[in-house]
Formats: C-alpha cells, structure tokens, sequence
C-alpha cells in the first residue's frame, strides 16, 4: 500500500518548559511537516530568550548650558541587553516637532549616560524634551521635561549720524 499523508496531524506534538537554570529562557519542541505534499517529519527543537524581547530603559534627565539658541540635555539608556539606538525629540509643544539623529546606545546591561547638544532654538521660549531609545521589538519613550531659553540681552547701543538721521547698532 501507499504511504498515508502526513498533514492529517500537524501540530499535535508541540510543547514549551521553562529552563530551570534560566526564567528568562523558554525552550519548544515539536514535530512539522518537512515539505507541503511530501511524507515524513521534522523535529524543532528551539530555545526563546524572554531578554531578546525586553525593551531598553530610559530616564530624561535635566537640561543644561541654556543659552538663547541652544542647549544640553542629558538622559540614560539601558539597552538591557539588546542592541539599542536613541534620539532626542524636542519642540515648542509636546508634539516634538524635532529629533536628533538616531545613535548607538549599544547593546549593554547597564544605563547609558546621554548628553546631547540642541541647537537652533528660539530665543525667549518654552522647550518640549524627551529621550526616546528603540530596539527591533518597539521603543521606550521617556517622560517630558522643559526648558527656557532666554531672551536676547543687550549690552550696549551706538547713535551714530544726526539727529535728523539717526543710526542705532
């Protein structure tokens, strides 16, 4: 006689345990059919890090250096293992119209110190922040902080000319 098929019963030997050495692994097995209309099994037998899955930890830090048109802001990263990059989102409103570029956090096990420089600011105005750090699995976001830059100061004024021409600098 013929040999029967195999796809009656794909899926019926699947199983998962938690190694006891690690909580954070999982490990499957189970029995698949090689190939669509061929006869035989497979065995996979796999192990899944809930670490690979985990997202990076970030904490918005302070501004500082505040100056009419620029300024630092400071955050950290943990990658938690998990190759990691970042950026700053800033903007006049917490709509962040503005980020830094993406860089590399790494892919460590302990908080990253950030210190990024922002420029181009308005002088005289309230900044929106925020650090935000991504890995393939999704994104942290960080909480919002502010800072003003201040108004211009000035610190001497020339006349020049007459009085009926004036030139102020």
């Amino acid at each position: 006689g013929a040999t029967p098929p195999c796809d009656e019963r794909w899926g019926d030997y699947v199983g998962t345990a938690i190694d006891p050495t690690d909580p954070s692994e999982v490990w499957v097995s189970g029995l698949y059919q090689e190939s669509s209309g061929t006869f035989g099994w497979g065995t996979i037998i796999a192990e899944i890090s809930a670490s690979s899955l985990s997202l990076p930890t970030v904490t918005t830090g302070s501004a500082s250096a505040i100056k009419s048109t620029s300024a630092k802001v400071a955050a950290t990263v943990n990658p938690n293992g998990v190759a990691t990059t970042y950026h700053i989102d800033y903007g006049l409103t917490t709509g962040y119209d503005t980020a830094t570029t993406e860089t590399s956090a790494g892919s460590g096990s302990s908080a990253v110190p950030i210190s990024v420089p922002l420029t181009g600011l308005e002088p005289g105005s309230v900044y929106h922040y925020r650090i935000v750090a991504t890995t393939t699995v999704g994104s942290s976001v960080g909480s919002d902080r502010t800072f003003s830059t201040p108004r211009p100061t000035i610190t001497s004024v020339t006349f020049t000319g007459n009085g009926a021409d004036p030139t102020i600098t």
